[in-house]
């Protein structure tokens, strides 16, 4: 007696593809989902944008940044959506200053907005291996909050990742102090930030852009001040915010200049040679400190509005824009 084979059902659709997309061809620009990476040097923003849209952007060795300009990934399909990663610089790069790299971020995103080109939200990178959020990175997160402001902080996902790096306990209390600390995360989650963790994999990656592909786009804060309202960058919110965080890291180097004059004139009183020559190196140190920070805030201040957008200097292609008050209504 013969047993009839069981008939063959079809394959399932695939939802996820690296078929590469040729830009442009048969899609309008409003097609395709644009998502902004962001975060500080070293916390895997490219190497998360090759692996899951299997592009080949260059990836920096240990704290050595190696994105100093924008990167776009090769499109590519999730769930019958086609995604585009745009790569940025980290806010402590080490081949650009601070406002080196605002000025990048800033022309791309007031262009991209005045071209009419949405954004579906951002990405924003934070290793759970950093003991404490500081510096650089506290910086570089307010900057963040404030680039997207509370309308477009709904369209926001905070990753946490490098989870096998540290205690599980250790990194869980620091995700709690980043959800519930006013300093960090906690008025953004109110606003709709998600926040996720990444473990490296792709089936990880695909999750949390797969949170975003849905989004409704909305303008981020700076663009709309920047574009609609014509603002400096020095002007808008995000601007302001780190205006007076390098006020506030000048009052600290002035009073620990103030204590290094003091150690030094005690220290040669007591003719203490290896202190007097620690001491001068730290003087130093502080001062060509200052002097940056001195020079960050001139150059800053000098971003007038429009000089975030190449629109500002070039009639022709402005233009060809749309204008302002049709992009207002968006």
């Amino acid at each position: 007696m013969s047993t009839k084979a069981p008939a063959s059902t079809p394959s399932p659709k695939p939802k996820f593809s690296f078929l590469k997309a040729l830009p442009g061809l048969g899609r309008k620009k409003d097609d395709v989902v644009n998502i902004l990476v962001m975060g500080v040097t070293g916390t895997g923003k490219t190497t998360f944008v090759n692996l899951v849209s299997n592009s080949n952007l260059r990836v920096g060795v240990g704290l050595q940044s190696a994105t100093d300009v924008i990167q776009k990934s090769d499109e590519f399909y999730l769930d019958d959506s086609c995604v585009s990663l745009v790569d940025t610089p980290g806010f402590d790069d080490t081949t650009k200053s601070e406002t080196e790299v605002l000025k990048v971020l800033c022309d791309y995103l007031t262009s991209e907005y005045a071209e009419g080109r949405k954004l579906h939200g951002i990405i924003y990178f934070h290793r759970i291996t950093d003991n404490r959020v500081s510096g650089s990175s506290q910086k570089s997160l307010n900057f963040f909050k404030d680039l997207a402001g509370p309308e477009a902080q709904k369209n926001c996902v905070v990753v946490t990742n490098m989870w096998n790096q540290v205690d599980q306990a250790k990194g869980e209390a620091r995700e709690d102090e980043l959800k519930f600390n006013d300093n960090f995360l906690k008025a953004a989650i109110a606003n709709g930030t998600t926040l996720m963790r990444h473990d490296n994999s792709l089936a990880s990656a695909q999750s949390i852009v797969r949170a975003m592909v849905k989004n409704e786009p909305v303008p981020l804060a700076l663009q709309k001040e920047m574009v609609i309202e014509k603002k400096g960058l020095h002007e808008t919110v995000a601007g302001r915010t780190l205006l007076g965080e390098w006020a506030e890291e000048e009052q600290k180097h002035q009073e620990e200049m103030d204590q290094l004059r003091k150690d030094l004139e005690e220290a040669r009183r007591a003719r203490n040679t290896s202190d007097v020559e620690e001491i001068l190196e730290e003087e130093q140190r502080m001062t060509k400190l200052r002097a940056k920070i001195n020079s960050e805030r001139q150059t800053f201040a000098g971003l007038g509005a429009g000089s975030g957008s190449e629109s500002g200097k070039d009639e022709e292609r402005k233009q060809r824009r749309f204008s302002w008050k049709a992009l207002s209504c968006c």
